[in-house]
């Protein structure tokens, strides 16, 4: 066997040997509103709460335009977690003004009433909310998965001492999280520069050079060959009855019916259940140019792990990607 497919089974025998028992304590860190597969991604982890497999401890928004959070707790009410917090970034990036969050959040019943009510809200700072929920967690317990901008995580390793720990940022990633999980880049290296690597080049560079932990790597190339059925869409979540937040954002994002690409669910269900659904490759180091070109080297010390999928390995990520995103999760 080559000396890198060892490296890289030994790593995934490691991940499954190491992990803490119990639910995953999963913190999701998104950019909503951009695209429509950040919806998906959270719908299947509604599902993974609801089997037992999830503690949902945050969600952190790297998209600074109000209704991505508002969306996102709407979405929660739906259902029944409306409780898990949610970490607003300050300064970020301001994609999409009028985006589906915004034009769902409008949506209107027939007699003109609002379909979704939207109390308002002030939304915590992400990075304060990190370190309160980090401070309370297991040690190597909390998996992060983000699949936005690198913003939030980037300042969280710049942060210092607050009232939540007397660590600094980059000690507490390294005594409180198990791994990172990323949607982010492009390869083969240099040849297209990926949208959440180039909406704040300086944050994914931080992260890539100094994150303390293994980071997994969905790229661009592995979401675009698994593709969220518009049939699933249209048919699958007739359970609710009427409205549903996710059925609505897809047909506020583009005219139905149309099948999308799952960039951001790829990395929840590694981030979740680990990469054996995956071909992982690496260990490498990753460095990021100022255009935001992703390129990597072999180093049996760089932990950081690209995924891959075949055509059989694409087919079965998918059917598991419907089959959680589409159940009844509500809260009983």
């Amino acid at each position: 066997m080559h000396m890198k497919k060892l490296f890289c089974l030994a790593a995934v025998l490691c991940m499954a040997a190491c992990a803490p028992k119990g639910p995953v304590q999963l913190i999701f860190e998104t950019d909503m509103g951009n695209d429509v597969d950040d919806v998906v991604a959270l719908a299947m982890i509604h599902t993974y709460v609801q089997q037992g497999d999830v503690d949902l401890l945050m969600v952190g928004v790297n998209k600074d335009r109000p209704t991505a959070p508002d969306y996102i707790q709407v979405f929660n009410d739906f259902y029944g977690r409306g409780d898990v917090p949610i970490g607003m970034v300050h300064d970020g990036a301001k994609e999409l003004e009028e985006d589906f969050c915004w034009k769902t959040l409008r949506m209107t019943n027939e007699d003109g009433s609002p379909v979704y009510r939207v109390a308002p809200r002030t939304y915590q700072d992400a990075v304060s909310l990190y370190r309160k929920v980090l401070s309370k967690a297991r040690n190597h317990s909390v998996v992060i998965a983000s699949v936005g901008f690198s913003t939030n995580i980037a300042r969280l390793l710049e942060s210092g001492p607050d009232g939540n720990s007397s660590l600094s940022g980059m000690d507490l990633v390294k005594k409180k999280v198990a791994r990172l999980v990323v949607m982010a880049g492009s390869f083969p290296e240099s040849k297209r520069t990926e949208y959440n690597v180039v909406k704040d080049v300086p944050a994914a560079q931080k992260v890539f050079s100094d994150w303390p932990t293994d980071i997994w790597v969905s790229p661009w190339e592995l979401g675009a060959v698994v593709k969220f059925p518009a049939t699933s869409v249209e048919n699958d979540f007739a359970w609710a009855g009427g409205h549903h937040p996710l059925v609505d954002g897809y047909v506020s994002y583009l005219p139905m019916p149309y099948d999308r690409e799952m960039w951001d669910p790829t990395a929840v269900l590694c981030a979740v259940e680990g990469p054996s659904a995956f071909t992982v490759n690496g260990p490498y180091t990753i460095k990021i140019d100022d255009k935001g070109h992703m390129f990597h080297e072999d180093n049996p010390k760089g932990g950081r792990y690209i995924l891959s999928v075949d055509d059989a390995q694409a087919k079965a990520v998918l059917e598991r990607i419907v089959s959680l995103a589409t159940k009844d999760s509500r809260k009983k």
